[in-house]
């Protein structure tokens, strides 16, 4: 064999894995000194550091912008597009987003810098291992399932806030688990848009809410306009403050005294400020808030407030003498606990705090007239 044939036989069969060995045997049977052997391999493998220092830094730079880019759009595409579209289920597509983000990423890591002469050197063309990948990228997928998931549900709750529609829905069943590592629990209602479509929706609560829900519950939700699938429940006070830009308080004295100067329609946006829920009832002429048992009568320069909280006969003397009301009224001897009728007065008004049994059930009345 001539010198160039046993050369390119050499950078043939290291290309392609073979041990020098075989490939020293195989010589031999042609003749080959094998006091040349050493020579012969020294400049294959010149020559085969030669190529890949001419293509490798190219095709290793363009594999790292490759894996880098799949990274860049599978990261937009999960944190940012795919949340946008008001997805509410999104338990699968963090599973996938996750598992391919770090599987692209980790590609991306293993091509870096690959494309410099000592790497190319040492190495040559990288090859990932996907042992490597899975022992390796356990922990940041699970952490990267749970930013997906997040920006899914923050995403969504943010559309529900700026397409919510209110709506009264019925529990008709859920589910609970709860594990030594992990609780869950969810309720499923139906509820009638107000296109009239019937929709079946599900939503987490934790276990320890799920306890307070039964069949044919009802309860008012809030779903969005845009997907009728992402509600959510106005069962405590962060929801409704979170969704309803309320302050979710008890009234005090100076809203009463701010609600008589008020107009008509004011009153219902002003009462759902302070807490939700507040409907005006024409056929009583009245605002009611049917989940705090209050309601407020107005008639030209008077106002009436109802609650069944009897401590507000105890608190409320006290807080309108720190709006500068004077106590007119004289106390009664047997009213130990001072929680009988009391009237207060400044320049402007008069106020008439006392007790009255509405349904059979004691209610605490304010009574609010201008001079």
């Amino acid at each position: 064999m001539e010198k160039e044939n046993i050369i390119n036989y050499i950078i043939n069969c290291l290309n392609n894995g073979e041990d020098e060995y075989e490939i020293e045997r195989y010589l031999k049977i042609k003749d080959v000194d094998p006091a040349e052997f050493t020579d012969l391999f020294d400049i294959a493998k010149e020559k085969i550091l030669s190529e890949k220092l001419a293509t490798y830094p190219k095709k290793n730079k363009i594999s790292f912008a490759v894996w880098t880019s799949i990274s860049i759009f599978l990261f937009v595409l999960f944190l940012f597009i795919l949340p946008s579209l008001n997805i509410t289920r999104s338990i699968i597509l963090s599973i996938i987003g996750a598992v391919c983000l770090c599987f692209t990423s980790f590609y991306a890591m293993v091509y870096c810098k690959s494309w410099k002469e000592d790497f190319i050197r040492k190495i040559g063309k990288p090859t990932p291992n996907l042992s490597i990948f899975l022992a390796l990228a356990a922990i940041p997928t699970v952490v990267m399932y749970f930013i997906i998931d997040w920006r899914f549900s923050s995403k969504a709750d943010s559309i529900l806030r700026d397409t919510q529609e209110d709506a009264v829905a019925t529990v008709i069943g859920g589910k609970s688990v709860e594990g030594r590592r992990f609780n869950f629990a969810e309720i499923r209602v139906k509820y009638e848009t107000k296109e009239g479509v019937e929709v079946e929706a599900v939503e987490d609560v934790t276990t320890y809410k799920f306890k307070e829900f039964y069949e044919g519950q009802v309860i008012n939700i809030v779903y969005s306009k845009d997907n009728p699938l992402n509600i959510d429940l106005l069962i405590d006070e962060d929801n409704i403050r979170n969704l309803k830009n309320t302050q979710e308080r008890e009234i005090e004295p100076n809203d009463l005294l701010n609600l008589i100067s008020a107009k008509e329609e004011e009153i219902t946006p002003t009462l759902n400020k302070i807490s939700f829920g507040w409907v005006y009832n024409p056929q009583k002429s009245s605002w009611i808030n049917e989940k705090r048992q209050n309601m407020i009568m107005k008639n030209n320069n008077m106002l009436t407030f109802f609650s069944n909280k009897m401590e507000y006969n105890y608190t409320y003397p006290k807080k309108f003498k720190k709006l500068g009301f004077k106590k007119t009224s004289v106390d009664d001897p047997q009213d130990r606990f001072g929680i009988g009728e009391q009237i207060l007065e400044n320049d402007k008004y008069i106020v008439n705090i006392k007790s009255v049994v509405l349904n059979n059930t004691p209610n605490s009345v304010v009574i609010i007239e201008a001079k």
